[in-house]
């Protein structure tokens, strides 16, 4: 989710730069995400867009966010049942050599941190085309990643059109600080002396056609699809496997296994409407599917409401559906030849990640903003509840807070 959520690594394409005023803008961002009882995030963006010239615009930005609390780890604990399971990064006690083990609970405490640093050039030729080009690099705990994305853009109909594509790759350096496990093998095996890190590339493209229809209403319609080779599966996951060598009474413990490659598509459809009184209304669709069984249905839509003294109220709501993937498991049961160290018949891949479960998600939320002397500023306020399908974890309240200021460096 937080990643959330997004999945494309294009380039942004800045339009009709010529007609920008500001050589300089500079975001100071700050957003906190809390769940009940579970995850908390901090993160402060700085980013800077700057005109050179009426051709080219550079951008940058900075990202560092700490990440805490508790997350469900897929395992189910009985009557007492223990086992171990190396912890996540930063967990007191870990030593971040694979080494440190905890009990096994269905709540995990977890530590991470994150920086990432980005840029992105784009530059106008002919006045019909723009090029972009960008790139990044991420730094967690235990997890890096290292990417870029070009993009180009071409206007058509004495500017009434306008045809995107870009391209993005990114490969992810999975691991670095606990070492990955044997995917569907029991915990009490673990060896930290074997453990091994994981790599994964990711390959994304896509299309998108922006109309404008009349001077206060524009459509735009979007396709991108996307592949990820490699170590899919979460080191931090487990799946418990019920009725263990036919007894009711015994539970085992599994790490997660996920398929080594995933393609993934989305298309997206966004309408922009200004009214009569200055009011702006904005309503998007989003469909996406892969090849592990996940479809999704996303309805988002803002109303824009213009205030005096160059303020502004927005209103904003958003519904998601989703599927559940293909090798989704509550759990593994022993009573029905499904363990993975006796049974042929035991699933290949097998997760019991609450985030691969069919749910529904609503957000509803309000942002206010306002322009003056020293710049824009904007808040917003949001609460997200979502409801999987199964397990005892399945729902989920969140709030969601951002500040934003940009000043306006003019020329």
């Amino acid at each position: 989710m937080l990643a959330l959520a997004t999945c494309s690594l294009l380039a942004p394409v800045a339009q009709n730069a010529h007609a920008i005023e500001e050589d300089l803008d500079l975001d100071l961002s700050y957003l906190e995400y809390q769940e009940d009882d579970r995850v908390n995030v901090r993160e402060v963006d700085i980013s800077a867009t700057w005109l050179y010239d009426e051709d080219n615009t550079f951008t940058g930005k900075m990202i560092t966010d700490a990440i805490t609390g508790a997350t469900p780890s897929g395992a189910l604990v009985r009557g007492g049942s223990s086992a171990t399971l190396t912890s996540p990064s930063g967990v007191a006690g870990a030593t971040g050599t694979g080494g440190a083990t905890a009990e096994v609970s269905p709540i995990v405490d977890f530590v991470d941190r994150r920086v990432s640093f980005s840029a992105n050039w784009v530059h106008t030729y002919n006045r019909l085309y723009r090029f972009g080009v960008g790139g990044f690099i991420s730094n967690e705990d235990d997890y890096e990643s290292l990417g870029f994305s070009g993009s180009v853009a071409r206007d058509f109909n004495e500017k009434l059109t306008t045809v995107e594509g870009g391209i993005g790759y990114s490969y992810d350096y999975v691991g670095s600080s606990v070492g990955i496990h044997k995917e569907l093998g029991n915990i009490e095996d673990d060896k930290p002396d074997e453990y091994k890190d994981g790599e994964k590339l990711t390959l994304d493209w896509g299309v998108s056609v922006t109309q404008i229809l009349s001077r206060s209403a524009v459509v735009k319609a979007g396709l991108s699809t996307g592949t990820v080779d490699g170590y899919l599966s979460d080191p931090y996951k487990v799946i418990t496997l019920i009725n263990a060598n036919d007894n009711p009474g015994e539970y085992k413990y599994f790490h997660e296994k996920r398929p080594g490659s995933r393609a993934r598509n989305s298309i997206n459809l966004d309408y922009n409407q200004k009214l009569e009184n200055d009011d702006v209304l904005s309503v998007g669709y989003r469909y996406f599917w892969d090849n592990w069984g996940v479809t999704s249905n996303t309805f988002d839509a803002r109303y824009r409401h213009e205030l005096l003294s160059r303020s502004y109220i927005q209103y904003h709501a958003r519904i998601y559906f989703q599927s559940a993937a293909d090798f989704y498991y509550p759990y593994l049961d022993g009573a029905k030849d499904q363990d993975p160290e006796v049974d042929d018949g035991a699933p290949n891949n097998a997760t019991a990640d609450y985030r691969l479960d069919e749910m529904t998600s609503v957000t509803m939320g309000v942002k206010y903003g306002m322009s003056g002397s020293l710049g824009k500023f904007f808040v917003r306020a949001e609460l997200m509840r979502q409801v999987g399908d199964t397990g005892d974890y399945r729902t989920l309240t969140a709030k969601i807070l951002q500040l934003v200021w940009t000043l306006d460096f003019k020329k």
